[in-house]
């Protein structure tokens, strides 16, 4: 079996995550203003679920974006996207297996509808 060794130039799978919506697999290329694309401006990155990062618009309160999720008890406003971290500190893209995992973990972190919340309160 033959392995292909990434390049830091070669695309990138990751989960993007806009608020109201399903998340999305997208390919993207590996650069600052792909990310800062997704994000909307300056980007900042959240750890989260031990390998992987959480990349975000670090002016998301200042810009009154709206709640997406809250990941240990940060909220995380607007689009952002999860990518995995590498062996040597480099950001990659997720695999096949990331994929599911991340998304289960996405579904944990998705902040409650009103309807739930009205749900709850009856």
């Amino acid at each position: 079996m033959t392995t292909k060794t990434k390049k830091k130039t070669d695309p990138m799978r990751v989960l993007v995550c806009e608020p109201g919506k399903a998340p999305e697999v997208r390919i993207i290329p590996p650069t600052l203003k792909a990310w800062q694309a997704i994000v909307g401006g300056f980007v900042e990155e959240l750890f989260v679920g031990g390998r992987f990062s959480l990349f975000c618009n670090e002016d998301g309160i200042s810009l009154q974006l709206p709640l997406n999720r809250v990941v240990d008890g940060i909220p995380v406003l607007g689009p952002f996207f999860v990518a995995k971290d590498g062996r040597r500190g480099e950001i990659i893209g997720l695999d096949e297996v990331d994929v599911p995992v991340v998304l289960q973990m996405l579904m944990l972190l998705a902040p409650e509808s009103e309807a739930q919340r009205q749900g709850a309160r009856s």
